[in-house]
């Protein structure tokens, strides 16, 4: 890799592991894991062994099957219940999205329990396996299933109606038609459903391998022209409120709703969110994008990019020379700040949902006051900072740092045995130095 790739977009996507590390070691309440130790089977293994059977299909072939154990359910549901909401926010499905007609929970409930289903499947193939070698496992993992079966159970699973069941299985079928999508796609999409005859869907348990939301949304959009900017609809509200969320108490006030800053009765640019420092008067203006950078298409990626990158310039160019005209008095009634506090600085962020530095696709912001970075970037920032006495300054420096800090990568060499050959692969993964600037230490 590049020196200006160690720099930037390989960060980005390092940060959800960064962020996941530092909340482990934090105290604090999580449903998911609490519901998961307290439907743990500590013997799943022994409790499966008995449901499993051989089903003999004809003389030559056996596959498996298998009895059902509510506990056993229950400890799967539990499994993938976070992944599953992870999943839906990684992919901007607000739960009030509407995709035609159904909306983003309806979806999000039956995605989840799909995908408990398949995981469940695969566990008890395997424990067969070990108990009858006769089995054959791929057929056995594949799963074949009536269209109308299917949508009855899922019903009578969650409570739903049966047409809004039937319209979410829809959603996550490909079928005739979308070859369209899958032609000029690069991204690989392994869907949930496969739609191979009138009433009968083929189900990849592959699917549950890599987030199935994106790809449902990418077909979806693809589709339906109304698609993007129905899932646009609720995205900056929702990240104004996770955003606030980070700024709670006495301490802080967060402006609510977008403020538009007007120069000679014109719209000359807004601001999504501001958060005010009544003790050090600091107060920080933030530009939201939520730009979705899944897609394996570089002409894509380069072009949010690019668009990222110019918006945020002529934004905060805007801001400035806004304040530059009218001041920070001026600044702090367009805000409806009221507080006894006068502002003592100002500073500029732009935070992109999953990415933020595009050093790599040649795009570099010309305006140095603005601390650019991702979401879970600035979430890990805000928690490492912890309190403060200029709180919106130092998380300011800390983006400005990380921005100009690469990372160290050294290539790590993996070999696999083929036949009386060894195949290696010298530089397809790589492992890196995380290195605190204040300390040097490494992790």
């Amino acid at each position: 890799m590049s020196d200006r790739c160690s720099l930037d977009h390989f960060l980005d996507r390092l940060e959800e592991e960064k962020l996941r590390r530092l909340e482990d070691t934090m105290p604090r309440e999580n449903i998911f894991k609490d519901i998961i130790q307290q439907t743990a089977i500590a013997d799943i293994e022994d409790r499966i062994r008995p449901l499993v059977f051989p089903w003999r299909l004809n003389a030559k072939v056996t596959m498996v099957g298998y009895d059902a154990d509510p506990d056993i359910d229950r400890h799967y549901f539990a499994l993938v219940a976070e992944t599953t909401r992870e999943g839906i926010d990684d992919a901007g499905i607000h739960d009030d999205t509407i995709l035609g007609p159904i909306t983003g929970k309806e979806l999000r409930i039956i995605v989840f329990l799909i995908t408990s289903f398949y995981l469940k499947h695969i566990r008890f193939v395997d424990v067969a396996k070990r108990v009858y070698p006769q089995i054959n496992t791929a057929m056995s993992l594949t799963i074949w299933k009536p269209r109308d079966e299917l949508i009855e159970s899922i019903a009578s699973f969650t409570g739903m109606a049966e047409s809004t069941v039937s319209a979410a299985v829809d959603l996550l079928t490909v079928k005739t038609g979308d070859e369209f999508y899958f032609k000029d796609e690069v991204t690989p999409y392994f869907p949930m459903f496969i739609k191979v005859s009138e009433n009968y869907l083929l189900e990849p348990i592959t699917s549950i391998f890599r987030n199935p939301f994106h790809g449902i949304r990418m077909l979806h959009e693809a589709s339906d022209k109304r698609a993007a900017s129905n899932l646009r609809a609720h995205r900056e509200g929702w990240m104004t409120e996770e955003l606030y969320d980070l700024f709670r108490g006495d301490r802080y006030i967060c402006i609510d709703g977008s403020i538009n800053l007007r120069h000679r009765g014109k719209i000359l640019t807004d601001i999504d969110a501001a958060v005010f420092d009544t003790i050090s008067g600091e107060l920080g203006l933030f530009q939201l994008k939520w730009q979705d950078f899944n897609s394996n298409d570089v002409g894509k990626q380069r072009s949010k990019a690019k668009n990222f990158t110019e918006k945020v310039d002529v934004w905060a160019q805007s801001v400035q020379s806004w304040v530059a005209e009218y001041g920070v008095v001026g600044l702090q009634q367009a805000l409806r700040i009221r507080s006894a506090s006068a502002i003592s600085r100002i500073h500029l962020f732009a935070l992109g949902r999953s990415a933020a530095r595009f050093q790599s696709y040649g795009y570099v912001s010309q305006v140095d006051a603005v601390a650019s970075a991702t979401w879970r970037q600035f979430i890990r920032l805000r928690h490492e900072l912890g309190l403060s006495e200029k709180v919106l300054g130092d998380l300011h420096v800390a983006i400005q740092s990380e921005r100009t800090t690469p990372v160290r990568l050294r290539p790590i060499k993996q070999q696999m045995p083929l036949g009386n050959h060894i195949v290696i692969f010298e530089n397809l993964w790589n492992e890196f130095d995380d290195e605190d600037p204040a300390t040097g230490a490494a992790s």
